[in-house]
């Protein structure tokens, strides 16, 4: 496929993602200090323990978490296969050896085919399935897109894949043992010239890498941040997350028992720690906390996911000046 083309392409990426993902640590990393390196096994302990699916405020609700569970699983199948790809940009006969790649193949084939059809409904934004703390999300679509768009070119590039390598390489044929998604697409296209194979072979493979490296840009740049900051707001937290029914009583997950100055209480952004701001840019905008917070549930104009976003963009700002 081209080491020069696919060494620029990572090297342009990983420089979007470096820069970007800065940009945001380093307004953390200039707030106020708080100390947060205290009982380091502990708080592995806690992240170890964490329930993906389950709500921060009350009981699971099933059909999120599953739906979020297998388009997460698609994605981290995907990511074991891009990582095959990236290999045959080097070398285009790239496989994993036999005894791990057809299961692996057959693996991602099961997890990414149903995450398809889920990926569709939630980009679509249909309203029928859309709770009501959830707003219009246009990163979301976006996103979405992105990784239903990633899938199906990887279905593509496995046709053609298999039916212009499958017969010269065995580790190839292996693979299309198990695939079988890409195998049907195969014996559909394999009627085709070998050029037009090429063609395709070579346009849906760069198509895909283009997506994927775009897709690892735009993280920082938005909610989707989380992937990488989820895993340390949770280690830096204080305490654990509130129960319901703990009232006045409830301890927040990130120190609700805070002492001292300002008293919760923060009058300019250069008040926040720099814990606050880890927090405000893992915020998902899920909406969960105005499911939980009383005063919204009443009726009241307060919704701590605008705050949340609101504060967000303001430290964007700030950054700005």
């Amino acid at each position: 496929m081209g080491p020069a083309a696919i060494t620029l392409l990572m090297l342009v990426a990983f420089a979007g993602f470096g820069w970007l993902a800065w940009r945001k640590l380093a307004i953390v990393r200039a707030l106020q200090p708080e100390a947060r390196l205290d009982q380091p096994w502990q708080r592995l302990r806690s992240v170890s323990r964490q329930r993906p699916a389950a709500e921060p405020h009350g009981a699971p609700r099933v059909a999120a978490g599953i739906m979020h569970a297998v388009i997460f699983l698609g994605f981290m199948s995907l990511l074991l296969r891009k990582l095959q790809l990236i290999a045959i940009g080097y070398h285009e006969s790239a496989s994993f050896p036999n005894a791990f790649g057809g299961p692996s193949r057959r693996s991602r084939m099961r997890s990414s085919w149903p995450s398809s059809p889920r990926c569709c409904t939630r980009s679509t934004g249909a309203s029928s399935l859309r709770p009501p703390r959830l707003g219009r999300n246009r990163e979301a679509v976006l996103v979405l897109s992105l990784i239903l768009a990633i899938m199906v070119t990887d279905f593509a590039f496995d046709a053609f894949r298999f039916a212009l390598l499958a017969e010269r390489f065995p580790a190839i044929a292996h693979e299309r043992d198990f695939a079988f998604v890409g195998s049907a697409l195969a014996a559909a296209v394999s009627a085709m010239s070998p050029a037009a194979l090429q063609v395709g072979y070579v346009l849906a493979y760069w198509t895909q890498m283009v997506v994927v490296f775009s897709f690892l840009v735009l993280l920082p740049a938005g909610e989707h941040f989380h992937i990488v900051t989820a895993l340390p707001a949770l280690y830096f937290r204080r305490g654990r997350p509130g129960t319901p029914g703990a009232g006045g009583r409830r301890r927040e997950a990130d120190g609700g028992d805070r002492r001292g100055r300002h008293a919760g209480r923060r009058a300019h952004a250069r008040d926040l720690t720099w814990k606050d701001g880890l927090d405000a840019f893992t915020c998902t905008e899920c909406g969960r906390c105005k499911d939980a917070c009383p005063t919204h549930l009443t009726g009241k104009p307060l919704s701590l996911k605008g705050v949340n976003d609101r504060l967000k963009h303001h430290l964007l700002e700030q950054r700005e000046r």
